[in-house]
């Protein structure tokens, strides 16, 4: 079993890398899946990628496939139209992973062109709906046509499922300046459109946290002083000098900016990975000091999640991801609204900003100018936030999680929160119907899943190596 599920990982690998090589650098989001209606062009385009597939990916969809490329679809019984639909929502999860990895524009088309036939094949019913609705708001949000689809088939979604509440929902009308519609949406789900959250109702909401609270450790006041701060600059100085080609390292959601190399970053510490990365903090590593600075944190240590978790009475069975980076945002660029993760706050300290406070970051209901190399903000990212910069100049900034300080107390019985309804928390974000068929959505941190048995256990193993790799 080991080895099978080697051979496919490095088969996916290889398909990735294939396409990694020859990735413009500017290449524009292009939303629209390929057009299968006629022979050669686009056809040809797509049907070279699947043919491209490692075979042990592509078997299940096989036949799928060749039905989609086609410009009549043979008729099917419902029992093999349903294996259809299921093959190809499998086969679409890599190439999403594919497309995460690489930010190839024909992998998007491509994943697009299978969310569609998935939804061709599939019977009446939301699953469908909702994976195509979440590649859309995933991937192509910034396009106004695509955020506008994204928008009307998770509704279509709630209407055949009977459910809402999806916190999704409330970000596409804000985006789509739909403000009425949004609140009174929000509204019915016990939401906030102004303070929209994930952060667990056992646990202390505000978007900005001071940074004299005395809840909120000591020595990060000290990484502002002016000496630190000259120690992290000429770390990241170092890191771009030494490897600029490794500034994309940080596996964030490059997607919420539209470009892959618009949003990018240095990965010094992530959780997912192992936790420290010794090629930049190592002995003669570019960012050694700037790790030495934080390595040993106890704010920071990821490992603390099950005691803390269970403390607080906070059943969960996986750790936020907690990390450190360097993080850089070209000039003209902005980071869509999204929710980050609970159990958590994020610190950014400023280290090179855009002139005349050109560049700013939105939490919540409040607007915060980046203005001087050594501010620091501190803010609870489970809220809905983005970023701009207007300047000529690409902003940079040192990102670190730490735990929220309402894990690291042990608050008396009689001080600890009462039980609340979970509907800021879980239910804003995953459906029941989503939770039933282990799909996508899972806060944005799962990027695939399969149907039972090994399949299964093998793609959520690739979903979970992908963030490492």
């Amino acid at each position: 079993m080991c080895y099978s599920i080697l051979r496919f990982w490095k088969g996916l690998r290889a398909f990735g890398a294939a396409f990694l090589l020859v990735l413009p650098r500017a290449a524009a989001l292009h939303c629209e899946p390929f057009d299968l209606s006629a022979p050669g062009g686009e056809r040809s385009h797509f049907e070279k990628i699947w043919q491209q597939t490692p075979s042990e990916i592509l078997a299940p969809a096989r036949h799928a496939l060749m039905l989609l490329s086609r410009e009549s679809r043979d008729p099917v019984g419902d029992v093999e139209a349903f294996r259809h639909a299921e093959a190809l929502s499998e086969y679409a999860w890599v190439l999403q992973a594919v497309y995460k990895q690489s930010g190839n524009p024909e992998i998007l088309r491509a994943l697009l062109t299978v969310r569609e036939g998935a939804l061709r094949f599939s019977a009446p019913g939301p699953a469908s709906v909702l994976r195509l609705a979440d590649a859309l708001f995933d991937l192509c949000r910034p396009v106004l046509r695509s955020a506008q689809r994204s928008l009307a088939l998770f509704l279509q979604a709630e209407e055949l499922s009977g459910q809402m509440c999806n916190a999704k929902v409330v970000l596409l009308f804000k985006q789509l300046g739909q403000w009425e519609e949004g609140e009174r949406y929000a509204k019915d789900c016990g939401l906030s459109i102004t303070h929209l959250h994930l952060q667990h109702p056992r646990l202390q909401t505000m978007p900005w946290w001071n940074l004299k609270d005395p809840r909120l450790p000591k020595w990060l006041r000290g990484i502002r002083f002016r000496h630190a701060v000259h120690i992290i600059r000429t770390d990241l100085q170092k890191c771009l000098e030494r490897t600029p080609s490794a500034f994309d390292d940080s596996a964030n959601d490059w997607f919420f900016v539209g470009s892959r190399f618009n949003w990018t970053g240095l990965n010094l510490m992530h959780s997912a990975r192992g936790g420290w990365n010794e090629r930049w903090c190592g002995e003669q590593a570019c960012a050694k000091q700037t790790c030495d600075m934080l390595r040993w944190r106890k704010e920071l240590n990821h490992s603390l999640w099950p005691k803390l978790s269970h403390r607080a009475g906070i059943p969960s069975e996986s750790s936020p991801p907690m990390y450190v980076n360097f993080y850089a945002l070209t000039p003209g660029s902005h980071i869509l609204p999204h929710l980050g993760n609970d159990g958590r706050l994020t610190i950014h300290l400023a280290l090179h900003v855009p002139l005349a406070n050109q560049s700013r970051i939105r939490v919540a209901n409040q607007t915060i100018n980046y203005t001087h190399a050594g501010q620091m903000l501190v803010f609870d990212d489970a809220y809905d936030h983005e970023v701009w910069n207007d300047g000529k100049t690409t902003r940079y900034v040192l990102g670190v999680t730490i735990w929220h300080p309402s894990l690291l107390f042990q608050l008396p019985p009689s001080k600890v929160p009462p039980e609340v309804p979970d509907s800021h928390f879980a239910l804003s974000w995953i459906t029941s119907s989503d939770r039933k068929a282990r799909s996508s959505i899972c806060r944005g941190r799962v990027i695939c899943a399969g149907s039972s048995g090994f399949r299964e256990k093998t793609l959520q193993l690739l979903a979970e190596c992908l963030w490492m790799c």
